[in-house]
C-alpha cells in the first residue's frame, strides 16, 4: 500500500516493449537498479511500469538492444496537476472546498442535551446562546467547556451534575437533575416577614429574624410576623443595640380567598370555507420578500409559522421564512346547553385549585355557586386555603436607631 502511495506521487509510466532483445533491455535495467515492476504480457505484448525519473535514463538501453519504448499511459500526481492547472474552474474549486471543508470542521454544528426533564432542551440553548454565545456554527477554538458547566449550574440550582464535552463537530451536554436543597438567598436589603392576606397563623418556621407570632394567631393583612430585627441586651435587660437583618422564614396562614368568573351564554361557531397562503422572506431581519392574499370580504383568520431550513434548527443563520395560512369563514351564534355551561364551569375551577396545589397551597373548602343572567353566568366561589401567604416589608432606619443615634446627638 505504502509502495503504491509512492509511486502515484512520484508518478509513473505503462510503457510498452516492441523488439527482439526485450531480456536484454530488461537485464541492462536491472543491473543499473531502475525500478522496473509489474512486467506483464497481453497477447503477446509486453508491459511495464517505470517511474517518471527513470525514463530518461532507459534510452542509452533502447539504443544498445534496439528496443522500442512506447509510452500507453502517464499515471500519478504529477500528471493529475498538469490536467488540474489547464481547467482554471477545477482548480479554483478544489480551492473552495478545502477552504470550506476546514473552516466546516473546525465548528460546532450540532449541539445534545440529554437528561433533562425540569429544564427543556430550549432553555439551556437559549441560556448558552444569550448569555454565553454558544450556539450551533460555532468556531470550536471558542467553546470553554468548563465555563459552561459553571455556568449552567449557577443558573439551574436543580441540576446536580453536568458534564460538557465536545467531539468534533458536535457538542454533547449531559446533564442529571436532583432534588438538592437550594442554597439560601441572602436579601440586598434587611426586610421584615409580613402577612399578605387576613388569616389565622397555622405554623411558624424560622430560620432568620424574630418570630412575631405563634400558631393560632390571628391577623391581619400588613402584620410583621416574623421581624428583621434584632435585640441586643446587657446582663440587666437592658436593651444595648438594635440590629436589622433579612428575616427568612415560612408562615403558614389559614385565609379566606373570593373566586369570581364571568361565562357567555353564547359562544361563536366558525364553519370554514377555503384556504388561502401566504409567504414571507427574511434576511438579516429584512424583509426581502412578501406575499400574502387578502379576502374583499367576510371574516378569516391568519395563521403564521416560523420555518427555518431544517438542517439549520441549531444554527444561528440570518434567514427566515414566515408561511400564512388564511382560513375565511361564517360564524353562528350557538346557544351553550346547561350540561355544556356546567362542565365548563367545573373544568375551570377545578384547573384554578389545582393550580394552587401545584404552588404549594393546601384546600381545605371551597365551594362556588353560579347565577345565570339574560347573556351570561356569574360564578362566586370561596376558598379556605393554607399557605405560606407573605411579603417583604423593608426596615426603616427609624426604626432600629435610637432617637439620638439617628440625630447624630450620640457622642
Amino acid at each position: 500500500m505504502i509502495e503504491k502511495l509512492f509511486y502515484f506521487l512520484q508518478g509513473y509510466l505503462i510503457l510498452e516493449l516492441c523488439g527482439d532483445s526485450k531480456e536484454r533491455f530488461i537485464n541492462l535495467c536491472k543491473n543499473k537498479e531502475i525500478e522496473m515492476t509489474q512486467i506483464f504480457m497481453i497477447n503477446k505484448q509486453w508491459f511495464c511500469k517505470i517511474k517518471c525519473r527513470d525514463f530518461i535514463k532507459i534510452k542509452t538501453f533502447i539504443k544498445k538492444t534496439g528496443c522500442m519504448c512506447k509510452i500507453k499511459k502517464k499515471c500519478g500526481l504529477p500528471f493529475v496537476l498538469r490536467k488540474i492547472k489547464s481547467r482554471k474552474g477545477i482548480l479554483m474549486g478544489s480551492v473552495l472546498f478545502y477552504i470550506i471543508l476546514t473552516q466546516c470542521s473546525g465548528r460546532i454544528w450540532n449541539i445534545s442535551v440529554d437528561g433533562g426533564f425540569l429544564h427543556t432542551r430550549e432553555q439551556i440553548l437559549q441560556v448558552m446562546a444569550e448569555e454565553l454565545g454558544v450556539y450551533g456554527g460555532i468556531s470550536g477554538s471558542q467553546i470553554d467547556c468548563f465555563e459552561i458547566e459553571k455556568k449552567l449550574r449557577l443558573d439551574y440550582n436543580e441540576i446536580g451534575w453536568i458534564s460538557v464535552e465536545k467531539k468534533g463537530c458536535k457538542l454533547h451536554v449531559m446533564l442529571n437533575e436532583s432534588t438538592m436543597p437550594k442554597e439560601s438567598v441572602q436579601r440586598e436589603y434587611a426586610a421584615h416577614i409580613v402577612a399578605e392576606h387576613d388569616g389565622i397563623v397555622r405554623k411558624v418556621e424560622v430560620m432568620s429574624g424574630v418570630p412575631m407570632v405563634t400558631a393560632g394567631d390571628e391577623v391581619k393583612k400588613g402584620d410583621i410576623l416574623i421581624s428583621g430585627i434584632l435585640t441586643f441586651e446587657g446582663d440587666y435587660d437592658e436593651i444595648i443595640r438594635k440590629e436589622p437583618v433579612g428575616a427568612e422564614g415560612k408562615v403558614y396562614l389559614e385565609s379566606d380567598f373570593s373566586y369570581q368568573a364571568g361565562y357567555s351564554l353564547t359562544y361563536e361557531q366558525k364553519n370554514y370555507k377555503n384556504k388561502r397562503y401566504g409567504l414571507e422572506f427574511f434576511m438579516f431581519d429584512k424583509k426581502i420578500f412578501s406575499y400574502i392574499p387578502r379576502y374583499s370580504e367576510g371574516k378569516y383568520d391568519i395563521m403564521s409559522i416560523d420555518i427555518v431550513p431544517f438542517c439549520f434548527e441549531d444554527y444561528k443563520v440570518p434567514v427566515l421564512f414566515k408561511k400564512y395560512k388564511l382560513l375565511a369563514y361564517d360564524s353562528e351564534l350557538i346557544k351553550l346547553t346547561e350540561t355544556e355551561l356546567s362542565d365548563k364551569i367545573k373544568n375551570d375551577w377545578n384547573e384554578f385549585l389545582a393550580d394552587w396545589e401545584k404552588q404549594g397551597v393546601q384546600i381545605i373548602r371551597n365551594s362556588y355557586t353560579t347565577d345565570s343572567m339574560l347573556k351570561k353566568c356569574i360564578v362566586n366561589g370561596t376558598i379556605t386555603a393554607c399557605g405560606n401567604f407573605i411579603s417583604y416589608q423593608e426596615i426603616l432606619e427609624e426604626e432600629w436607631k435610637n432617637k439620638d443615634e439617628y440625630s447624630g446627638n450620640n457622642p
